[in-house]
């Protein structure tokens, strides 16, 4: 557990200098808070360099940290973990995503939302109590003068906050105009985008529907999905697939979509019934092409169905 505290505690080595320690001015930059004096900081500095060599290193940043670390030591120890587990499944998802299903893709998105939406509220907690005892600390110590920060490019995170926030409080009324001007501009950018998608696309009006359980009729839409290695064997192969499956009871429809710049392929098939979609499955047709484009495939074939009223296909049709 201590290995882990000092590996926590020494995020300190964002700011180390470039000779690998702290000096007093970067010390004063980095962790004054708003609310330690010039006296204070320098106190500070003087009690973690236990070293006397007015420069702290990464051990003597540490060994402050960790004895003070508290109820804080496994908020640090679980954050090891979660930034781990962040940046594997962020990785993951970069790769599997492209070749995900539209289900597959929106579910990722959902998942990548929902986290941020949790660790935003974390963010909020925090920055609520440290509101709060910043403000607490302000009022029992009106008369302490805040330590004045020199130009430096090493600043804590906290000031950075509290300047970014003060710097948005400060600049709203002279931002207002530009504001009102980019939303005029972002007004008629969405008015242009509207006129072009009411010339362009019809939208029709789905109006509700009631039906009874069990009599509605159903079509069965199937999408598979192949990503193989050599197009012009599979294409041959799909295509003696087509020409039969086109024939087969119960076919209302196949359509084949290409993805340019890849071998890949994505099959549409619109059947009357799970009766007749699970008979074409089982028939020598669907038999030979599953096991003719076995050494075409890169990846092996994604497949998903979904059930959909039959008045709409026929609609469709019509």
């Amino acid at each position: 557990m201590a290995g882990n505290d000092r590996r926590e505690a020494s995020g300190t080595n964002n700011f180390l200098g470039h000779d690998g320690a702290l000096s007093l001015e970067e010390f004063k930059a980095f962790f004054s808070d708003g609310i330690l004096s010039n006296d204070d900081l320098e106190k500070l500095f003087h009690d973690i360099d236990t070293h006397n060599t007015n420069n702290l290193d990464t051990s003597e940043l540490c060994d402050y940290f960790m004895k003070e670390m508290g109820p804080f030591s496994e908020i640090f120890a679980n954050l090891e973990s979660m930034n781990r587990a962040v940046s594997n499944a962020l990785v993951e998802s970069a790769k599997a995503y492209p070749n995900k299903a539209f289900i597959g893709k929106f579910t990722t998105r959902f998942l990548l939302n929902e986290i941020q939406g949790q660790m935003g509220c974390l963010e909020h907690h925090i920055n609520a109590a440290v509101d709060k005892i910043d403000e607490e600390e302000t009022k029992q110590r009106p008369d302490v003068c805040q330590a004045e920060i020199a130009n430096t490019n090493v600043r804590g995170g906290r000031m950075k906050r509290k300047m970014h926030s003060f710097a948005q409080q400060t600049s709203l009324d002279a931002s207002q105009q530009a504001l009102r001007n980019g939303l005029s501009l972002e007004v008629d950018r969405l008015g242009e985008l509207i006129g072009k998608l009411e010339n362009k696309v019809k939208f029709d009006v789905i109006d509700e529907e009631e039906v009874e359980v069990g009599k509605e009729q159903l079509v069965i839409l199937v999408s598979r999905k192949f990503q193989v290695k050599a197009g012009k064997e599979f294409r041959s192969i799909l295509k003696s697939y087509i020409a039969a499956t086109s024939l087969a009871e119960g076919c209302l429809h196949l359509g084949i979509r290409t993805i340019s710049g890849s071998n890949t392929f994505v099959v549409y098939e619109i059947w009357a019934n799970s009766e007749d979609l699970n008979r074409h499955f089982s028939s020598d047709t669907s038999k030979t092409f599953m096991h003719g484009n076995i050494d075409c495939m890169e990846q092996p074939e994604e497949y998903h169905k979904m059930a959909v009223p039959a008045s709409w296909w026929m609609a469709s049709t019509n």
